[in-house]
């Protein structure tokens, strides 16, 4: 019940009122403790009146609030690319695969057929133009990286029911859905002015990293997050989906 399974419904209940269907735009979190304490927490950035909330419906956080998609998961293509590099499904070391992979996945295309023409014919041109030693020298891989890709695509887009991965968001964790950023924005306070945190250690404790010297720490008792690349501060004010989720 500590860390992230605090939310778990064990020890505290927490409640909120979301202000639209897909349960992203979130103004007011409750929290009763066993104590009998009740902690309540507003958005700043999207205020509701307290007549609006006692009107809305209140949600209670359970397991499915953040495993809301324990099946017919949609992957996003970043994810999915990186599950097939690390299984040598797609070999890692073709040049650019990864972007070029999430790039021709996330194209607009208006039937499957259409994508799939243009997934091998975009990547085979990538490298014949790009890399033509590599062409010449790994067709085999680059074809194989063409069929991964076209599957990926199959099970994850279906252009003609207008339905992809970005309608059907992953809430655990935060680096391709705003997920726990969601109430943990740095933007929902109570009225001591206690806040919802956005620091990592709140629900994780990192016990190796490596930072962007490329140095790898060690610390069973926990570390503070280091970005891996050096983007300043950044990081600590903006979604890591706002960055890293193909847009």
């Amino acid at each position: 019940t500590e860390g992230i399974h605090f939310h778990m419904f064990l020890n505290a209940q927490i409640s909120y009122v979301a202000a639209d269907r897909q349960r992203n735009v979130i103004p007011y979190v409750e929290c009763k403790y066993p104590d009998g304490r009740t902690e309540i927490y507003k958005s700043t950035e999207s205020p509701m009146t307290d007549e609006a909330v006692a009107k809305a419906k209140k949600l209670t956080v359970d397991c499915i609030e953040c495993h809301n998609r324990p099946t017919h998961i949609y992957h996003n293509p970043a994810t999915s690319l990186n599950l097939a590099m690390s299984q040598n499904w797609i070999d890692p070391t073709l040049p650019e695969i990864k972007r070029l992979g999430v790039e021709v996945l996330e194209k607009e295309y208006k039937t499957e057929q259409e994508a799939t023409s243009a997934i091998a014919s975009s990547v085979t041109g990538f490298y014949r133009e790009k890399y033509a030693t590599v062409a010449s020298a790994k067709s085999k891989d680059i074809q194989t990286a063409v069929t991964q890709l076209q599957g990926i695509y199959k099970r994850n887009y279906f252009p003609e029911m207008k339905v992809s991965w970005k309608g059907h968001p992953d809430h655990i964790g935060h680096m391709y859905s705003p997920g726990c950023f969601r109430c943990h924005d740095g933007k929902h306070v109570n009225s001591k002015g206690k806040v919802l945190s956005r620091d990592c250690n709140t629900c994780h404790t990192i016990v190796a990293q490596r930072g962007a010297d490329g140095k790898l720490e060690q610390n069973m008792s926990g570390l503070p997050f280091k970005h891996p690349v050096d983007i300043g501060t950044a990081w600590q004010d903006t979604n890591c989906s706002d960055c890293h989720a193909p847009q």
